[in-house]
Parts: C-alpha cells; structure tokens; sequence
C-alpha cells in the first residue's frame, strides 16, 4: 500500500495541534524550505531523506534548518493499492 496525507494534516507540535502527540503518530525533521505565505506558513521537511510538506499555523516558531516535532492526525490518512491505486481508505 501507499500511504498519503494532507500537508494541511500535519501540524507542528509545539504549538497545540488539533490531535494529541504520541509515538505513532509524530515526528521530528529538519525544515528544509519554509515559506511565509501570510495566512499560513509552507514547510519542507527531510524526513531521513523523504521530503514532506507541511502547510503550518503562522503562529509556528519553526525555523528553516531546524529540527522540529511534528503531528500527523492519522485519522486523515488516505491508503492507496500499489497495484490497482484505488483508494482503500
């Protein structure tokens, strides 16, 4: 399967996301690129080589070169088929 979510679906964890931190559903990157955009802020995160975008709350402290903590609120996760790629969920 392929597992995909939302850049909007991720948030930053220091700053009360939506959905409470734990070991399965966040995680720490380094902010490659962040891009203040006003209403909210665009991060590219290098997650062990994966690039990630995260669209952020501007009232996020992070920034560009740092490593920060992240929330994935996995009830918005889409899972895909590799063979078919129909959505499963």
């Amino acid at each position: 399967v392929t597992v995909g979510i939302r850049p909007e679906d991720i948030y930053d964890a220091a700053i009360n996301p939506p959905v409470q931190a734990s070991e399965g559903n966040s995680f720490s990157a380094k902010v490659d690129v962040l891009e203040k955009l006003g209403a909210e802020d665009t991060a590219y995160l290098d997650l062990n080589g994966t690039v990630i975008t995260a669209t952020l709350d501007p009232a996020s402290r992070i920034e560009m070169g740092s490593m920060a903590k992240f929330v994935v609120d996995v009830a918005k996760l889409h899972v895909f088929d590799n063979e078919t790629e129909k959505a499963i969920r």
